[in-house]
């Protein structure tokens, strides 16, 4: 029962817990009740009262688990000191549909049940090696993992639709890791990513949940060592690159050998990241073809649907769930916002009212509307972009576009004599140094065999410091020497996924000479 106001004036020496749930004779999660004419957070500022007088200590330092509640306002939290115990970090519950669950009584039946309670201690806990904290999953992350779970139980595929933000990589780790934990018939289970530096970054945040974990996490560091681990008979979570898959099935296995029979037969199970972009229908349907026994699992804040489908490629699929299968989870940006999940958005019209139609481009796409685009961002965005702090205590803006051509036109305008004046007055409010304002091109690098990556990076960074517009699509030659020596100068380095194509290893002998500044007048053809 809820606790009366009599119950709140109990002296020190007298403390008492309210609930204790215990998992094998130990107490796994603790519970803080208030009347309803109390608010949740004093439950809260209760326990943390508690655990800074060492109330939680000897079998009570097992807690994994807080939950307070007044009986209509219920929130758990993970175990922590009293000096990191954070309100932020408090979560309620929602259903499967995101809608809340707040009642003490309905939290109970969908939370502290059995064998929910033992899989929220087990299952949905991780020790962050880094941070040095005990992480409980919210909800929505659950959720999307327990519907993997229950479709891969019958051999299904899907997508999760979770906004950015909103912890896909920790919801991704724990659904790759109980798909191997959960699934006897899984040999790997494998997290594919689309850039080598996130490569890196990814293994390092799964080691780090991984390190108090029962399974092990593996990077590769090139195609052989992939292969070395596929052939593994170690039953493991790997992550790699789309690119490296690529190679390793279509240039490093002979077809006939045993490498090639043992890794072709192989059941596994992929779960890819941002899956709207790192993995093509052209891609998926040559590895599913090799791996004829895998299961596809992709997460994405921005799904394909019918009204922004792959383009046409005779019957390869053209949204997310033809290419992956159907929705098992959604949390939008809308729910994260709602359940400050994530910051929310400031929201300005500043177009043309009143549109029958507000997706026709050509609204959009004109000189009227682009030169009242960069009035607002020259001229009338003092005070949004921080101007008034000082330099480098301004904030960062970004311009989306369609497309590459629209921001090509959008540079052309920037340029213009007439409204020179007020962008030299934000360049010089805004640059620490002359490079740190950049013009950048959004090109897809999709395989390392795109040769024109590192031109478009290369000539994106030549307009913005010589203020020279050009079509890239048409001009195919340059003066390459002349950009690097200013990029040299200004230490602006080449990504390490850029330097993985042909173009730069054709040309790698003279850039690394004018990147260390052997020579600057080179020309090459």
């Amino acid at each position: 029962a809820l606790k009366s106001d009599d119950e709140e004036s109990i002296a020190e020496r007298d403390r008492r817990f309210d609930v204790t749930l215990m998992i094998n004779g130990l107490p796994m999660i603790h519970i803080e009740l208030k009347n309803r004419q109390h608010s949740y957070m004093d439950a809260f500022w209760q326990i943390k009262k508690y655990i800074s007088e060492g109330k939680f200590t000897g079998i009570f330092s097992a807690v994994q688990m807080f939950v307070v509640s007044n009986g209509v306002d219920t929130k758990y939290f993970a175990a922590a000191g009293d000096t990191e115990l954070n309100p932020k970090f408090m979560s309620g519950w929602v259903d499967t549909e995101n809608n809340p669950v707040s009642d003490y009584i309905d939290f109970a039946k969908s939370v502290l049940r059995i064998p929910q309670a033992h899989e929220m201690i087990a299952r949905y806990t991780v020790l962050d090696e880094d941070a040095k904290r005990l992480i409980l999953l919210r909800p929505y992350q659950i959720h999307a993992i327990e519907s993997i779970r229950e479709a891969s139980r019958t051999g299904k595929s899907g997508y999760v639709w979770h906004t950015t933000g909103s912890g896909k990589t920790l919801t991704s780790y724990k659904a790759t890791r109980n798909l191997l934990m959960d699934i006897p018939a899984i040999d790997k289970a494998i997290f594919l990513i689309d850039r080598k530096d996130l490569d890196a970054q990814t293994t390092m945040a799964f080691q780090a949940y991984a390190n108090n974990d029962l399974v092990d996490v593996d990077e590769t560091d090139n195609v052989n060592d992939l292969k070395k681990k596929l052939k593994s008979s170690d039953r493991q979570v790997i992550v790699t690159t789309i690119q490296k898959m690529q190679i390793l099935i279509s240039k490093r296995l002979q077809e006939g050998t045993t490498e090639y029979s043992k890794i072709k037969n192989l059941k596994i199970a992929f779960v890819v990241d941002e899956c709207h972009r790192a993995v093509t229908p052209k891609t998926k349907r040559k590895l599913e073809k090799f791996f004829g026994r895998s299961l596809w699992y992709g997460f994405t804040g921005t799904p394909r649907f019918a009204e922004n489908p792959y383009p046409q490629m005779g019957d390869l699929a053209r949204t997310t769930e033809e290419l992956y299968g159907k929705r098992l989870h959604k949390y939008t940006i809308q729910n994260a916002i709602h359940d400050n999940a994530v910051l929310g958005f400031q929201v300005e019209h500043n177009g043309a009212k009143n549109l029958e139609d507000e997706t026709n481009a050509s609204v959009y796409d004109n000189e009227t509307h682009m030169l009242k685009v960069l009035d607002i961002i020259l001229n009338k965005s003092f005070y949004k972009l921080g101007f008034q702090n000082g330099k480098g205590k301004t904030y960062e803006g970004l311009l989306t576009t369609s497309s590459i051509q629209l921001a090509q036109k959008y540079y052309e305008l920037w340029t213009r004599e007439d409204i020179k004046a007020s962008s030299e007055r934000l360049h010089n409010l805004y640059v620490k140094a002359p490079i740190d304002y950049r013009f950048f091109c959004g090109h897809d690098i999709q395989s390392e065999d795109d040769m024109d990556a590192l031109d478009y990076y290369i000539i994106g960074v030549w307009l913005i410091q010589h203020r020279r517009y050009t079509d890239w699509s048409d001009r195919k030659s340059f003066d390459l020497a002349e950009v690097l020596e200013f990029m040299r100068i200004y230490g602006i380095r080449i990504p390490r996924y850029m330097k993985r194509t042909r173009f730069y290893r054709k040309k790698k002998d003279q850039l690394l000479k004018i990147l260390n500044g052997s020579f600057t007048h080179v020309h090459p053809t």
